[in-house]
């Protein structure tokens, strides 16, 4: 048969075509990051491996692969300070504090905003989104924000750390330990005899207890502000819930330093995923015996092996053909359905950038028992951990005290905080949630990289957080 005479391709096939492409670059980088675990690949040998790929497949600009946020915002035209800040358990961390060069810091917006960032990247993801438009804006003199005019709608206001910089407000990333190369250090004087033995012996407890904390401090202490503005986005609005709930930290002043806090694409409470999802919960649960021993105290996702990884779907995004279409299928897989994610090689060299054993296999506990509860060692550690107990403790959201000063965010195709969980967590919340919106057709991954983030999202946000202001006493 001649290709003439080959019956047209149906959409059908297309889509499934597609499918079969993705589900085999998944499975592509799950075995590529289990063999380097598993077989303990030296970081120089994950170098010149991504080096060779590189040359195989050229990438236009390198220089995105596992791009840090100090060279986004470089690239945007923004300056940047990077303060090292000390979290009470040893582990330092960089705290980063965006500048724009066209707003005097006296013109500056009265509260900070801190933001914290999702699970596998770092704060860079606030920064991605059509990058390349950004740039520096004078913050308007006469103390209004853009334009609601629909033709100023651009893409250019899709980041929304660099939007609110653009806007007067005073911006600052905040990062979890063992969020990229640059956080691997320890205080000796401060750290405990685990972290010691072990840097990567750590979970989602102690990025809230530990590490939240000691963002929020810094960003105070380098402010001389009394409060904050927070902005959560999925695992970052996660770890602010467990540290509103802990009650067991002696004259514990954290949730007076909040002033508001704003939680997109919350997953607490509940963590639950959807029906689209449920496949997924079925995995966990079945290779979660078999991972557990190899991810525990491992930091599973390297900086090397992370630009491995970014290397081939960076790499496949810009020479394969359909190759767009392919990482949009993913993030639907993932995510949710969506038509308006809009990726583009900023934000596909974004991801992932971190991931370490004991975090994922937290999140893994989290799904098999939906519910947010402190990680599970074991029971002969759990005793030794949890005051006697078996069992792990759970997290009881109603303990939080921020009295009208939470809004959340949420999408009505959202696959990982869908709308019940969002309507649990907002049920035990009760009079702490000021403000709701839930966005149609938005996924997780929208609210961060969506090509209509500014109208759905990042102008919400804008206007919420400048009629939180004007209250401030």
């Amino acid at each position: 048969m001649t290709s003439e005479d080959k019956p047209p391709t149906t959409k059908f096939e297309n889509v499934a075509s597609l499918m079969i492409s993705c589900l085999g670059l998944l499975l592509i980088v799950t075995t590529v990051n289990l063999a380097c675990a598993s077989c303990q690949l030296n970081s120089t040998r994950v170098t010149e491996i991504a080096d060779q790929l590189e040359t195989l497949a050229p990438i236009d600009d390198p220089s995105l692969v596992a791009a840090s946020p100090q060279s986004l915002l470089a690239r945007a035209g923004f300056k940047y300070e990077v303060y090292n800040i000390t979290t009470d358990d040893g582990y330092i961390l960089q705290l980063i504090h965006i500048i724009n060069p066209l707003v005097s810091r006296n013109n500056l917006r009265r509260l900070p905003v801190l933001m914290q960032c999702p699970l596998l990247v770092t704060s860079g993801i606030f920064l991605a989104p059509s990058l390349d438009e950004t740039q520096p804006v004078a913050y308007p003199s006469n103390n209004q924000p853009l334009s609601d005019n629909p033709r100023e709608w651009t893409s250019s206001n899709r980041s929304l750390a660099l939007f609110l910089a653009n806007n007067g407000f005073d911006m600052w990333l905040g990062c979890n330990r063992g969020c990229d190369a640059n956080n691997m250090g320890l205080d000796e004087t401060k750290a405990s005899p685990r972290a010691r033995a072990n840097y990567y012996s750590y979970s989602i407890d102690d990025f809230a207890r530990f590490d939240l904390s000691a963002n929020v401090d810094g960003v105070l202490n380098k402010t001389g502000a009394k409060k904050l503005l927070q902005v959560g986005f999925s695992q970052g609005t996660l770890i602010s819930f467990m540290r509103l709930a802990t009650t067991d930290i002696a004259n514990d002043t954290f949730s007076s330093k909040i002033h508001t806090f704003v939680a997109m694409a919350p997953v607490a409470g509940r963590m639950s995923l959807s029906p689209l999802q449920l496949p997924l919960r079925a995995v966990v649960a079945a290779i979660y015996p078999v991972l557990y021993p190899i991810f525990l105290n491992n930091p599973v996702l390297t900086p090397e092996l992370s630009r491995l990884v970014i290397t081939v779907t960076l790499s496949l995004y810009e020479n394969l053909p359909g190759g767009e279409a392919i990482i949009q299928l993913i993030g639907s897989l993932l995510g949710g359905p969506s038509l308006n994610m809009q990726f583009d090689r900023v934000i596909v060299g974004q991801v992932p950038l971190n991931g370490h054993g004991n975090q994922l296999a937290h999140f893994a506990q989290l799904i098999m028992i939906n519910q947010a509860a402190k990680f599970d060692y074991g029971p002969i550690e759990n005793l030794q951990r949890y005051n006697n107990s078996l069992v792990t403790p759970k997290y009881d959201f109603t303990k939080i005290r921020l009295n009208q000063s939470i809004a959340l965010f949420a999408g009505t195709n959202d696959a990982l905080a869908p709308l019940d969980n969002v309507g649990y967590l907002r049920s035990v919340l009760q009079n702490n949630v000021f403000y709701q919106k839930t966005i149609e057709g938005y996924n997780h991954f929208d609210f961060s990289i969506a090509r209509d983030n500014y109208q759905q999202v990042n102008k919400p946000i804008l206007d919420l957080l400048i009629d939180r202001l004007a209250k401030v006493q």
